[in-house]
């Protein structure tokens, strides 16, 4: 008894989730007429879901026409009974978030008993909307190379293989010449942007990527619906649970070991990172009290991330061995002028209440003339790597960042889905 008022609350819980914005779902539409091209009325309509086998029920209207929208993402069948009609089924039909799949049929006269199948997959054109859609589903995700090294992955990294997006940084990605901070990016539904001064930013909230179904970014004069936002913003659809037990594990790993040594450090920089974890989705089932096959299904991802690192050296800039002796005679500008040096020993009124100095002769500072604290100074330091360069001539060594560990495991990820409800997490 228990178990089932959990459950309950489960299922209450995630009614709260129709309050949310759609931007996860998608639309199939279509007419049924006959061979003549006349309208079928009050014909019956059905929408399956193949994954979970959820059915969505339609009659068509005085025109024959059936619009189902705000259909969780994934593979569809379409069924179409009339009395007097061959019963006609069209599959499979990828839905997409933010697009509307159409689908019309002509049905044949016949028997109900009779079965007219199409495998074709309608075009997925929705001309009701000026919309434009770039999606990237769990195939494409899965199949991209993807490497970065330093940090955890971010779905929002894949920005970069979309036309039109100019990263940035995750947390104020841009995109079609608009300004930053003036995107939204929504997580099945609900605005997920980092902080509030970040719209668009996506950094610290990212779950892993192995946890999301599709991506895609909308862009063009969308739907009022969509507002508050520039002229394009980004969708991430969670994966969901199916009929069929599915789970994955994963792990990227990276190692200085693995890595080459560069051309003036003496040793690899320390590296050791680990970004893992493991996926599982299945329909619920409580042994002798439910049985959620073809209604309630659960996914549930975990990453884990570890890193340990030394930070690499990185070029300064010193001076170079003329330069410790005075001779400036080689120290130019951008232009390749020469920048001249002046004598403070000579400065003397330009008698307009300004000052004047003299240019050091051929641009050299004497040697009695340099301190010999800076003589000490310039003794203690290194060569230049590159001496022919005036700056970004030394690499550093010992590293810009101390040693440092980073564990982090907190990205847990939920998603229940039921008869198609929307989804909460």
């Amino acid at each position: 008894m228990k178990a089932r008022r959990v459950l309950c609350l489960i299922l209450a819980a995630g009614g709260l989730s129709l309050l949310l914005a759609q931007v996860d779902r998608g639309t199939i539409e279509g007419l049924v007429g006959d061979a003549s091209g006349a309208a079928v009325p009050q014909a019956v309509v059905r929408i399956i879901r193949l994954e979970t086998n959820d059915v969505t029920q339609l009659i068509t209207n005085e025109v024959g026409r059936y619009f189902a929208p705000n259909l969780a993402l994934g593979t569809y069948a379409v069924e179409v009974e009339r009395e007097g009609f061959r019963t006609a089924r069209r599959a499979p039909i990828i839905l997409r978030a933010q697009l509307s799949a159409r689908a019309d049929f002509s049905l044949e006269v016949g028997a109900l008993s009779e079965r007219v199948e199409v495998s074709a997959q309608p075009p997925m054109v929705d001309a009701s909307t000026a919309t434009t859609t770039s999606s990237m589903t769990t195939k494409y995700i899965n199949e991209m190379p993807f490497i970065y090294v330093g940090r955890d992955r971010k779905i929002i990294d894949y920005l970069r293989f979309l036309p039109g997006l100019t990263l940035g940084d995750q947390n104020n990605p841009a995109a079609y010449g608009a300004m930053r901070s003036s995107n939204e990016f929504f997580v099945d539904g609900a605005p997920g942007s980092a902080q509030p001064n970040q719209q668009g930013g996506y950094g610290e909230n990212s779950m892993a990527i192995e946890h999301v179904g599709e991506f895609n970014v909308v862009t063009n004069a969308f739907n009022a619906e969509y507002g508050r936002t520039g002229n394009w913003f980004a969708s991430v659809t969670t994966r969901s649970g199916t009929n069929q037990l599915h789970g994955s594990m994963f792990d990227y790993f990276a190692n200085d070991k693995l890595n080459a040594r560069g051309f003036f450090p003496s040793k690899r920089a320390v590296l050791h990172q680990n970004e893992g974890g493991f996926t599982l989705g299945a329909p619920i089932k409580i042994p002798k009290i439910y049985d959620g096959t073809n209604k309630t299904f659960f996914f549930f991802g975990q990453q884990l991330f570890y890193k340990r690192s030394l930070g690499a050296g990185n070029l300064l800039t010193i001076p170079t061995m003329a330069f410790r002796a005075g001779d400036f005679s080689k120290l130019t500008n951008a232009a390749g002028n020469v920048i001249p040096i002046f004598d403070p020993g000579t400065q003397r009124p330009d008698g307009t209440g300004g000052f004047i100095r003299d240019q050091f002769p051929g641009n050299q500072i004497p040697a009695n003339r340099i301190s010999p604290v800076s003589q000490k100074l310039m003794a203690l330091m290194p060569p230049p790597d590159l001496p022919n360069a005036q700056s970004f001539n030394y690499y550093n060594r010992t590293g810009t960042d101390p040693k440092y560990d980073w564990h982090r495991s907190e990205i847990r990820f939920v998603r229940l889905d039921g008869k198609n409800r929307p989804q909460f997490f």
